[in-house]
């Protein structure tokens, strides 16, 4: 039995609401040909919406109707000692009219390496909820004078993937991933959730290979799901985690990894 000091409360909807409308980066959480994915997107809340861009050749830059998505937003408060996740349930359409020129000097658009360029995605949300977990030994001290100047550099989040060969599979098969980077190195890695449409889980070896290989020294960890519905975005219960260099899989705890994700 892992002892904790945490407590976990249920957010009200006004403080949900406004930990989202705070929020400049958000968790996409939606499919691909390949299965689930979760993507990094700076954002923006216009009134009652949320916009952001997304690849123009990706599903959601594709399609003209609505599709179902899931954003998480993150919060710490370091004076409270609390970690907030506001998840928000909501229907993505491509911007189409003359708002994409306007929004576009608040939320600029990124670089296109090729066309089609990206697309403006807004969210209308159809429910917001969240939980604030209160971590004790997270409560800001004071620092000695001598490593008041130490201030640890900023975590920078990225959108990657891994090519994984799976010997059940008829060919490679490509997993979305986060990293979360420190001065230039990738120090954790964190791979998609998947469920009845992604797959089973592969080996936990052939995924750990996949991500050390490439940044050697990472913390690799897995978002999976729980209940039928595995990692349908319309409805579902994740939870991490960790796989070491052998491919063995161990809990971890949620406030470890809000703290390398955040």
């Amino acid at each position: 039995m892992r002892h904790r000091e945490e407590s976990r409360r249920i957010l009200d909807a006004s403080t949900a609401n406004r930990i989202a409308r705070n929020a400049t980066r958000a968790r996409l959480i939606g499919h691909d040909h390949f299965g689930p994915t979760v993507d990094v997107l700076p954002c923006i809340w216009i009134g009652s919406r949320v916009y952001f861009y997304v690849e123009g050749r990706s599903q959601l830059g594709r399609s003209t109707l609505g599709s179902s998505v899931v954003l998480e937003f993150d919060a710490e408060n370091p004076d409270r000692a609390t970690v907030s996740t506001v998840v928000v349930h909501g229907i993505a359409r491509v911007v189409l009219d003359a708002r994409g020129d306007v929004l576009e000097q608040a939320l600029p658009r990124p670089h296109s390496k090729e066309p089609p360029m990206h697309r403006l995605i807004e969210v209308s949300p159809t429910s917001i909820s969240g939980v604030e977990l209160t971590c004790p030994d997270r409560r800001a001290q004071p620092m000695p004078n001598d490593e008041a100047a130490e201030v640890p550099d900023a975590v920078v989040l990225g959108s990657e993937s891994i090519t994984v060969d799976i010997p059940t599979s008829a060919g490679p098969r490509v997993f979305p991933v986060t990293t979360a980077a420190i001065g230039g190195v990738v120090r954790a890695v964190m791979i998609a959730e998947y469920g009845p449409i992604g797959g089973v889980s592969p080996d936990g070896r052939v995924l750990a290979t996949a991500v050390l290989d490439r940044w050697p020294g990472a913390r690799v960890f897995e978002r999976r799901s729980t209940g039928d519905r595995g990692a349908d975005p319309r409805g579902y219960e994740s939870f991490y985690v960790e796989l070491d260099s052998s491919g063995r899989r161990s809990d971890a705890e949620l406030e470890a990894v809000s703290a390398l994700f955040r």
